[in-house]
């Protein structure tokens, strides 16, 4: 029971800094990019090459705080900083492929909307798929439309369009959502951009 609870409090943690920080990535980028361009991407990119590094001296304080505080025992050894590294790279394709706006926007839906439902799904799915539920899966939905729309103000059935297919990547896609969601997110708005052009 008190490892169950460990195990709730530590996901609670690592879910908030998904959540906050990735919403604030998205932030700071929308505002950002007017001056810098493309150029917003490499701090990311600076991050994950940092997480890289940190794996491999991992006896420093720094990457030892990070692994007891923030890591999944089943990460600890083979991929520390594992969820963080494919998020760098993940949301750096929409960064790097889209405009700005729903480059945002998707980062907000991989943000938000993974780290809602992992916490909707871990106290209170009862409705399971595999490994998740379908509570968490509508508060992926609703989450993360509502957090898209920030950026995306126009455009509302695009953004619940994105939210939907986002909700169900997380739910059935065998490849990690950090990586899959932002991907298979960025080619679906390229492909209603030219069938419909915004």
């Amino acid at each position: 029971m008190k490892e169950k609870r460990e195990e709730l409090k530590l996901e609670v943690k690592r879910q908030l800094v998904h959540l906050f920080l990735g919403f604030f990535i998205a932030l700071c980028l929308f505002i950002f990019e007017p001056f810098l361009g493309r150029l917003v991407v490499l701090p990311l990119l600076i991050g994950v090459l940092l997480l890289f590094i940190l794996q491999k001296f991992r006896n420093n304080p720094i990457s030892r705080f990070l692994i007891e505080h923030f890591e999944r025992e089943r990460d600890r050894q083979r991929f520390p900083y594992k969820g963080a590294i494919l998020y760098g790279f993940g949301v750096s394709i929409p960064i790097i492929i889209l405009d700005i706006a729903p480059a945002c926007a998707i980062i907000a839906i991989l943000s938000v909307g993974d780290s809602i439902s992992t916490l909707v799904g871990k106290n209170f799915g009862s409705k399971r798929i595999g490994h998740k539920s379908i509570e968490g899966s509508l508060a992926f939905l609703f989450s993360s439309f509502f957090s898209a729309l920030i950026f995306l103000p126009s455009m509302p059935e695009i953004v619940l369009l994105l939210s939907l297919i986002g909700a169900l990547v997380e739910l059935f896609s065998p490849i990690d959502d950090n990586l899959s969601v932002p991907i298979f997110l960025t080619f679906c708005y390229i492909i209603i951009s030219n069938l419909y052009p915004l």
